[in-house]
């Protein structure tokens, strides 16, 4: 009895945040679907067209797969990926060039600057330009 209470304990605890978890896809050039910033972006036949709308939208244990393209966006805040949360220990929000295709961040107007004052951000395929 109390091994399984302890089991229903920890996966009242764990829950929220395997549930919370997300995948989100961006894809500015519509290469698996057409791109809307309106779209809910968890599918490649769904996906957002920009970064910034992955900065507002990640949360702890969120991943975001850019497809390949050159993004050039300006988030407002001085950089291109600059997400509004910050992650947290185990639960890291990922940007991530989706199946190794060639993501590159370009500055227009101002230097590109990662993420200034969150914690646990992971960038992981991606040139800057």
């Amino acid at each position: 009895m109390k091994k399984i209470l302890f089991t229903a304990i920890a996966l009242l605890v764990l829950l929220p945040a395997i549930v919370s978890a997300a995948t989100y896809y961006v894809d500015k050039d519509s290469i698996g679907g057409t791109c809307s910033d309106n779209n809910p972006g968890t599918s490649l036949s769904a996906p957002w067209c920009t970064i910034n709308r992955a900065n507002n939208m990640l949360r702890a244990g969120d991943t975001a797969y850019i497809r390949t393209g050159t993004y050039s966006e300006n988030s407002g805040r001085s950089a291109i990926i600059d997400p509004r949360s910050s992650g947290s220990a185990g639960n890291y929000i990922t940007y991530k060039n989706y199946n190794n295709e060639k993501v590159v961040l370009t500055g227009v107007y101002q230097p590109i600057a990662f993420y200034s004052g969150n914690d646990y951000i992971w960038v992981e395929g991606i040139e800057v330009d």
